[in-house]
């Protein structure tokens, strides 16, 4: 509400401070979390040859999980789960494995993804020609640099950046927000499983408004955007756990 009393002028400059930094710490959180991921760290060295074989035996031993030292595999450490550099594959995530969970899908190519429950946030990068359904998200989505895609997203807050041709359909309880983006186009959301109303009332949902209609584009904020528009009533489709409908 503060914004009203903000000039264009102010509003867009720190509307494009506060993208920037998003997408920085998006950035910095990509090229962190896969080294915490494959790497395991030795405890400090004691100074007896005893302790340092001990140390250096524990390191060996080590169990390996395959979900993440695998690249390619599914990836899942305590906080977040999700799938990176497949090609021509259907993925899926059981709702019991990502419930209020961070999700991450990274490096998609021609790949239909399924998420049938509630996380706690969402962050994709780099898809071109998949799908992405998606339970109700409790707070954000994140996308950066996705062509030629498919999402069903429903969340508190949208951000969306360095995307093209891309579909999306919506439940945003804020205003869904992109930038540096075009030929999106924007429909209600459509993923249609078993207990999607139940997590919609889980996360508190189910009688928020919907503002998947309401974009606001970074770099057009004076006047319409001409980056996304309406996707027409006769070209949407249902999507139902696995397979779409018209």
């Amino acid at each position: 509400k503060a914004t009203q009393y903000l000039s264009k002028y102010s509003l867009k400059s720190a509307l494009r401070q506060f993208s920037e930094l998003q997408t920085r710490i998006s950035d910095l959180r990509d090229q962190l979390v896969p080294k915490k991921q494959f790497t395991f760290s030795l405890r400090k060295k004691e100074s007896t040859k005893d302790q340092a074989e001990e140390e250096e035996e524990e390191d060996t031993d080590a169990p390996s999980n395959p979900s993440v030292a695998e690249k390619g595999k599914v990836v899942q450490t305590s906080k977040i789960s999700g799938f990176s550099d497949r090609k021509n594959e259907t993925l899926n995530l059981l709702a019991q494995k990502v419930e209020l969970e961070d999700i991450q899908l990274s490096n998609l190519d021609c790949c239909k993804v399924y998420i049938p429950g509630c996380c706690s946030n969402v962050r994709i990068s780099k898809l071109t020609n998949s799908q992405v359904h998606v339970g109700p998200v409790k707070a954000s989505v994140f996308m950066n640099d996705c062509k030629h895609c498919v999402f069903s997203i429903a969340c508190q807050q949208l951000r969306a950046h360095n995307t093209s041709k891309c579909t999306i359909y919506l439940h945003v309880t804020s205003r869904g927000i992109i930038e540096d983006c075009s030929k999106l186009q924007f429909a209600p959301y459509n993923y249609n499983y078993a207990g999607v109303d139940e997590h919609f009332m889980k996360i508190g949902f189910s009688n928020s408004p919907n503002n998947w209609d309401k974009i606001e584009d970074f770099n057009w904020l004076a006047q319409q955007s001409p980056n996304w528009s309406i996707l027409p009533p006769d070209q949407r489709v249902t999507i139902s756990d696995s397979y779409e409908t018209h």
